[in-house]
């Protein structure tokens, strides 16, 4: 920013032991203007629901759309203070800046975090507004010069992200009463009016969700029953990509996915991501490996193969995971996606 320093003088009479004394007092105030880069950038940023100055935060924590991962109190994070529990993940690449959500200034505590198992998981920062604080973590670095104490721009770069657990990701929090998650759904809404970011199609033709992620028939459970109740509802890739994996053998052949029966797995790429899903019970699968899918192609049919014939129902196993073979090790929660 360029700044002008404009000076203003101030004439004051005052009257004292019988005498009138003249004062003059001068005031410097500095204005900020955006430069023409600087304009520039802004309207790029608003061009692509980076930026919303109307909104209560002006700006996205990244500097790309990535893919928000569930709110607050939905298990995800187990700490106690609001730094975790009233908090969001955005999956995205390694390496992507991480932006000043407004202006103001940065806290007292800022450094690197330690995990779990005693190692290293990213800087950390809080950046204090006048009305609130908000938190990032699992940063791979901070810009230099970032220090406590330091007034910064919303929009400014802070640094670039990193992640935790194997699995790229920014850490955002708000303290309450804000809620995270609700702060950064308006930036999702510009970029679907847009036709800037488009949501996953649900993958089972009336099928609705016999569970939530976590939890099935009391057990942890890394994936979704979805039921349709009919043996020909079609199931539709929900993202464009390739296939992967496919198997068409016995019930309860010896694959990676030991129970599934037929399986067939995809590969996309998410917001610079590769995240993989998984179709399983599947009666008929009419895909082949390496075979190229769009969004919304028929790739098999609901059924009821592998452990889901003793309990005699037709439904779909969906995971989504990062790796290959799937496992709980890896799975996330596949709701996020159709946001």
């Amino acid at each position: 920013m360029s700044q002008n320093i404009i000076k203003s003088f101030f004439l004051i009479i005052i009257f004292s032991g019988g005498f009138f004394y003249l004062t003059v007092f001068a005031e410097e105030t500095v204005t900020t203007q955006l430069t023409a880069e600087q304009k520039a950038q802004t309207e790029t940023a608003q061009n692509n629901c980076l930026s919303l100055p109307e909104q209560k935060i002006q700006y996205f924590p990244l500097s790309s759309l990535g893919q928000l991962g569930p709110g607050p109190n939905q298990g995800v994070h187990t700490q106690n203070d609001w730094e975790g529990t009233n908090a969001v993940d955005i999956y995205e690449k390694e390496g992507t800046a991480v932006i000043a959500v407004t202006s103001g200034k940065i806290g007292d505590s800022l450094g690197l975090m330690a995990d779990a198992s005693g190692g290293v998981s990213g800087y950390y920062l809080y950046l204090i507004s006048p009305d609130n604080t908000y938190y990032y973590a699992h940063l791979k670095s901070i810009t230099p010069g970032l220090v406590s104490g330091k007034t910064v721009n919303a929009g400014d770069i802070l640094g670039y992200s990193g992640g935790a657990n194997n699995i790229n990701h920014l850490h955002f929090a708000a303290q309450p009463p804000l809620n995270p998650e609700q702060l950064l759904l308006p930036f999702y809404q510009c970029a679907k009016e847009k036709g800037l970011k488009k949501a996953w199609s649900w993958p089972v033709t009336g099928g609705t969700k016999n569970n939530d992620y976590g939890l099935f028939f009391n057990n942890n459970y890394d994936g979704l029953l979805i039921n349709s109740g009919l043996s020909t509802s079609n199931i539709i890739a929900p993202a464009d990509g390739v296939v992967r994996y496919v198997y068409t053998g016995g019930d309860l052949g010896v694959t990676p996915y030991y129970g599934l029966g037929k399986v067939v797995v995809l590969e996309h790429e998410k917001n610079g991501e590769t995240v993989f899903t998984l179709f399983g019970h599947c009666a008929d699968i009419f895909v082949k490996d390496g075979q190229v899918v769009k969004q919304g192609d028929v790739i098999a049919k609901e059924g009821s193969s592998g452990l889901l014939n003793s309990l005699k129902m037709n439904a779909v196993v969906f995971k989504v995971g990062k790796a290959l073979p799937i496992s709980q090790t890896n799975t996330r929660d596949p709701l996020i996606y159709f946001k």
